[in-house]
């Protein structure tokens, strides 16, 4: 039987798995975790990467903002594949932007 994920957002971010909490994501990768939530409030919508640059590096100058995304992108999937596998196949690249995937049966708590 396929594990019961979860996404807590408001309050605190958390993922639970099986109703077991997990904070790997936000204690490891505080942008990754702002990037997943980011996604999600555009749930199946993609979000071009210069909306996605703005939004994560406002203040912040980086010499090559889209390799920066790109890496950020990479290593947000390591940690969510870390969680569960399911996770890190919820973070989809179209050209020039990514979206998030819900698979069936995972819930997010918006409010």
């Amino acid at each position: 039987m396929a594990d019961t994920i979860r996404i807590q957002m408001m309050d605190h971010f958390l993922i639970y798995i099986d109703e077991k909490k997990t904070d790997h994501l936000a204690a490891k990768s505080k942008k990754g975790a702002a990037l997943v939530q980011y996604l999600i409030l555009n749930e199946g919508e993609p979000v071009p990467n210069q909306k996605l640059l703005s939004a994560l590096w406002d203040e912040e100058k980086s010499i090559n903002p889209e390799n920066a995304l790109k890496t950020l992108v990479s290593r947000l999937r390591v940690l969510l594949n870390q969680i569960d596998p399911i996770l890190g196949a919820c973070v989809v690249s179209d050209r020039g932007a990514y979206h998030w995937q819900c698979p069936e049966g995972m819930t997010i708590d918006l409010y």
